[in-house]
């Protein structure tokens, strides 16, 4: 059965509400000046609102919906639309977002609002507190404007329920699911219309690349700060995202290697105290280290650091062939060269956070995979900052259709 959520978790008409969408027409052409409003007053909201601070990943979204920023995504849209193409919605677009990171029911849905569809959202059951805060602000937002409250929907039906995906794939022009690899063979098996598109982003892992000199160079401030942003891009949602890294590869020769990850683990000793490991969570990593070991994975004990701890590896491991525990555990390897790193990279692997490289360096390892791995290529910290480019995909590209207009 499918359930309508409104303003302040309000139940709706859910028949009415989803014949209506179905039938209306598409608010309005990519970044519409309503669409853009709308977006900066819940950017507002969420940057001014005292509760939503409690929530770094609710004043991260905040901060990227800025008007100055949507402003970027617009000029950026125009200036890549080839010359004889009109940029159009797709029109009904079916959103399911990832259960395990509550913030990503916001960014594609932005987005598609921001290339004019409709849109339907399913809603988590296992939604935080931080998801209801979200979804607080959003739909008061939306009811703001009659046009854009009429022309999106947020659902949740109960996962089991195939018929109520069935249901709302049959209205859909295009579908777009975020999820284990599971969970997008079971949508998958849900047909579309004929003309709909999908678009699927799945169980992905990512890793670290660190110049030892670069670490070794730093002074003592510039160490605290590549810490904290270290710690920041795997501590964040218990280290669920896909983007978060799982392996630490050390880039130089043993020695080195040694001295920068000893800085590295005293500098991270150095950090506020964080919340602690849940019970489960904690035991699970440990449980995951003595199995490293029972293995061969790793190749002496682990080493706590702060927040994390590290296990170090022999050879190119990340745990995801046989399930990572997460809670902060990354593995650790050493190569002599940024090159050596394509040797622990598949294609699985979304994002490389990077620090000590130049861009040359990197553009150099991307020519060398040639695609075969690696989307996202960015500087430590900034491993879960959103993009409109995600998993080597063009969302508002995708988000909108290419309507080739000749002139006579």
């Amino acid at each position: 059965m499918i359930r309508g959520i409104g303003p302040s978790g309000a139940v709706i008409d859910i028949n009415a509400a989803i014949t209506a969408l179905a039938k209306s027409d598409n608010p309005g052409l990519p970044f519409a000046t309503e669409a853009v409003a709308a977006l900066a007053t819940l950017s507002d909201r969420l940057l001014m609102s005292q509760s939503a601070r409690h929530f770094p990943e609710l004043v991260a979204l905040g901060f990227w919906l800025r008007r100055t920023h949507l402003n970027v995504l617009a000029a950026e849209f125009a200036r890549t639309r080839p010359a004889q193409a009109m940029a159009v919605p797709r029109g009904l677009v079916l959103h399911i977002p990832p259960a395990n990171v509550d913030v990503m029911m916001a960014y594609p849905w932005a987005l598609s609002l921001l290339a004019g569809n409709r849109n339907i959202i399913r809603v988590s059951s296992r939604i935080g507190a931080a998801g209801q805060e979200l979804l607080d602000a959003m739909t008061t937002i939306l009811a703001e404007s009659p046009v854009l409250a009429a022309s999106n929907l947020f659902v949740s039906w109960p996962r089991d329920h195939t018929h109520s995906l069935a249901e709302l794939s049959a209205l859909a022009d295009f579908r777009l699911v975020w999820g284990g690899d599971a969970t997008i063979a079971q949508i998958r098996a849900v047909p579309l219309p004929p003309h709909a598109g999908e678009l699927c982003f799945a169980d992905r892992a990512s890793l670290c690349a660190m110049a030892a000199e670069a670490v070794n160079r730093a002074d003592e401030e510039e160490l605290r700060h590549l810490a904290e942003r270290f710690a920041a891009d795997i501590t964040t949602f218990g280290q669920a995202a896909c983007s978060s890294p799982r392996l630490l590869v050390w880039v130089g020769d043993d020695a080195a290697c040694e001295r920068a990850q000893q800085r590295l683990v005293a500098a991270l000793d150095h950090l506020p105290d964080m919340a602690p490991l849940a019970p489960a969570i904690a035991l699970g990593r440990n449980a995951y280290v003595h199995r490293a070991a029972a293995e061969g994975l790793v190749s002496r004990p682990a080493t706590p650091a702060g927040p994390i701890l590290f296990a170090h590896a022999p050879k190119p491991v990340d745990g995801q062939q046989w399930g990572h525990c997460f809670g902060g555990l990354v593995h650790v390897a050493r190569g002599p060269s940024l090159a050596t790193v394509a040797s622990f990279i598949q294609r699985r692997h979304q994002t490389l956070c990077h620090f000590g490289f130049d861009p040359a360096e990197l553009a150099a390892l991307v020519t060398q995979l040639r695609g075969t791995g690696l989307d996202r290529l960015v500087p430590v910290g900034t491993a879960l900052r959103f993009s409109h480019l995600w998993d080597g995909v063009d969302l508002l590209e995708r988000l909108t259709k290419s309507v080739h207009l000749l002139a006579p």
